[in-house]
């Protein structure tokens, strides 16, 4: 299936023009999860295509953004080898630091903290306050909101490596939040970790990657306003000989975990690594037992799409498979095309007018009477005025007694009696036009929505079942 580029066009393509933009992207942004849940229900093997893969090595992890946590692995007794492949642990920064100006004269071993290549540099330097275990390590600072540092270490092809750094922040003036990645250039993110909220206590941050160059370079992101600064030590670079036994984590209710799980004296006590437990509570992610640096947890989520360049040939979805994408797109063409039903179903509110005696605001029963002060048969404006008509002729008859005078009156308003009701049948039969053309139109649009419908219901079928219509 050729790939769409430009998803605003497509979905007029297929349903017409879109009333409104922002409620297109909204439908593109539902048809993602739509299209989630039918694939889970139908062939629930291809969800990993649509999740993204994070490891945590904290008891904890906020998940108020995501949709839904697919899977969580805890890890027993993984094995490393090369412990200190960095040598910056236990030992400062004092011989490990190499300041280099531009990323591609960065060797093995070497740090950069000036780049004219991508993001906001930070700046680096040996601090003695920073050190965790050893005399010295790293000062951070800020030069803009998003900062980044470099460095770089050999690595061989295939094997798979653990990058560890602590961080704190000071008491005062600390960056907002760090994140750390593993690269294989510049443009090429291998895996980052979870982001640290940076915080005045030493925690460790890691990120595990199969090294896929000779070189690999690790950046620290690190969020906040000029001059703020966080510290870093114990940077920790190792390989990975065998991950360990990873085990599915069982998922009990947020009461279970709070309550029963963690409670030494019930019966429901859980705290085997052989048989580990997840529940979620208030936003928050729990695992049992609580993973650390040697036993990682390895969750996989669905994320928050997030829809870029609905209108130009830079349509995209980020984290979401470019295969589904016109699935997407039949599913936001649908919910448009019933938004049309919608808005032309609300133009029939005014419904019928009847036709004014005047052509402006009078009605057929609004009479007035003649003034007391008037001559009734005196003033021309009686006889032009409709209102007055029916006074007029009750004088020919009962005050002048002229006959003939009051036939011909009556003969005047017979006549415009009929003009009226000639007008009220026309308004009747364009109201009734009107009727049919809406109901026409929406039958249309109906019609269509329900070619669309069995379209988009068939699109699954190569997923293993038929679904039923949406």
């Amino acid at each position: 299936m050729a790939l769409v580029t430009n998803f605003l066009d497509r979905i007029k393509d297929l349903s017409g023009d879109c009333s409104d933009d922002n409620a297109i992207e909204t439908f593109i942004t539902d048809g993602c999860y739509d299209v989630i849940n039918r694939v889970k229900a139908v062939n629930p093997q291809k969800l990993d295509l649509f999740t993204t893969s994070h490891s945590l090595t904290a008891p904890s992890v906020s998940v108020t953004s995501e949709r839904d946590i697919v899977s969580v692995y805890r890890q027993k007794e993984a094995i490393t080898n090369s412990s200190n492949l960095l040598s910056a642990v236990n030992s400062g920064f004092e011989s490990s630091v190499t300041e280099q100006t531009t990323l591609t004269s960065v060797s093995s071993g070497e740090w950069l903290d000036s780049s004219s290549d991508i993001g906001t540099p930070g700046s680096i330097s040996v601090h003695s306050s920073a050190a965790k275990t050893g005399s010295n390590g790293l000062l951070l600072t800020c030069t803009g909101a998003t900062n980044y540092a470099y460095y770089a270490h050999t690595t061989e092809v295939g094997k798979k490596y653990k990058y560890t750094i602590n961080l704190k922040g000071p008491v005062s003036n600390s960056v907002a939040a760090i994140l750390l990645q593993a690269r294989t250039n510049l443009l090429t993110i291998l895996a980052q970790s979870d982001t640290a909220i940076v915080t005045t206590s030493f925690q460790s941050l890691s990120v595990e990657f199969t090294a896929t160059t000779t070189l690999s370079i690790f950046s620290i992101v690190f969020v906040g306003t000029t001059s703020d600064t966080a510290y870093v030590d114990d940077a920790e670079l190792v390989s990975i000989e065998n991950t360990g036994n990873y085990y599915p984590c069982r998922y009990v209710s947020s009461e279970e975990g709070k309550y029963t799980i963690l409670n030494e004296n019930s019966i429901y006590y859980a705290n085997n690594p052989y048989d580990p437990v997840y529940y979620i509570d208030s936003g928050t992610l729990f695992v049992i037992p609580a993973p650390n640096t040697s036993n990682p947890v390895s969750y996989k989520k669905i994320p928050e799409y997030t829809i870029t360049n609905i209108d130009s040939s830079t349509s995209d979805i980020a984290n979401f498979p470019t295969e589904y994408y016109e699935h997407v797109l039949t599913y936001a063409g649908i919910h448009n095309l019933q938004r049309q039903i919608n808005n032309l179903s609300g133009t029939l509110t005014s419904g019928y007018t009847s036709p004014q005696v005047d052509g402006t605001t009078n009605s057929l029963t609004a009479m007035e009477n003649i003034a007391a002060e008037e001559t009734p048969l005196g003033i021309d404006a009686n006889f032009d005025d409709y209102s007055k008509w029916f006074q007029v002729l009750a004088e020919y008859i009962e005050d002048e007694e002229d006959s003939e005078l009051a036939q011909m009156q009556i003969s005047k308003i017979q006549t415009y009696l009929s003009s009226y009701q000639t007008s009220q049948s026309d308004q009747q039969q364009t109201y009734k036009s009107n009727i049919e053309r809406h109901a026409f139109l929406i039958q249309i649009l109906q019609i269509q929505q329900k070619i669309l419908t069995d379209k988009y219901t068939a699109m699954f079928i190569s997923e293993g079942v038929k679904l039923g219509d949406s």
